[in-house]
């Protein structure tokens, strides 16, 4: 099966252009996929499998409750619909799935440092207090 190398949509036979996107189409353009797996891309392809930057992110945001989850998700959601369109391998499909879980928990983390944020300073006031009152 063919696939637009523009938007991913099925190619019958050789069409010169995608029926669902529109877009002018070569022989270069097309790419044989066997089973998800591309096989033959004969195109000079700018699409840069960033997964492993994914996970690293998505890891990093997680482990240290930072910002860096965010664009771990994001990253990771993309490589997903990239690996869904044929454009990267999913060879490390896990690696996409697991830095959205990672995301998604380090992303809880923050809420939640966020919402008991007064609590802590709290806790922090009490303690300078008492330490205030030890040394008068």
């Amino acid at each position: 099966m063919k696939y637009c190398e523009h938007c991913g949509g099925k190619l019958e036979g050789d069409v010169t252009y995608c029926p669902n996107c529109g877009a002018a189409l070569s022989k270069e353009d097309n790419k044989q996929v066997v089973e998800g797996q591309v096989v033959n891309n004969t195109t000079n392809s700018t699409v840069k499998d960033n997964t492993g930057l994914a996970f690293g992110l998505s890891l990093f945001g997680a482990l240290c409750c930072t910002y860096a989850a965010i664009p771990g998700l994001i990253l990771s959601i993309q490589a997903l619909q990239q690996m869904k369109e044929g454009k990267i391998s999913d060879k490390n499909k896990w690696m996409a799935i697991v830095g959205i879980v990672l995301s998604a928990i380090g992303l809880l983390q923050m809420v939640w440092n966020f919402t008991h944020m007064d609590e802590a300073n709290q806790r922090v006031q009490d303690i300078i207090n008492r330490v205030n009152e030890n040394t008068n």
